[in-house]
């Protein structure tokens, strides 16, 4: 939702990771734009849910590496928190 943050990865998985950080993004502003939820805090916490929630449902594109699939996983929670801590800091 316009902000940037720096994280460190290992080597090879920055375009996964940035993929994954364009998807939370665009889902966070799907669920702002929809106007319900406004509190960034809970517009992050909903977006990694629903997202997570997708992942175990099958609905993404079948697990080849469920190592990397975690990792994603813990990217994505590390981006809420990262954003959950920054709204609080504000």
């Amino acid at each position: 939702m316009g902000r940037r943050f720096s994280f460190a990865c290992p080597l090879g998985e920055r375009e996964a990771l940035m993929a994954a950080a364009r998807l939370l993004d665009e889902r966070m502003r799907h669920i702002r734009d929809s106007g319900r939820i406004v509190d960034a805090e809970r517009i992050a916490i909903l977006a990694a849910l629903n997202l997570t929630h997708d992942l175990r449902q099958g609905r993404s594109s079948p697990p080849v590496d469920i190592e990397a699939i975690e990792r994603k996983i813990q990217d994505i929670e590390n981006t809420a928190q990262s954003t959950i801590s920054s709204c609080s800091a504000s």
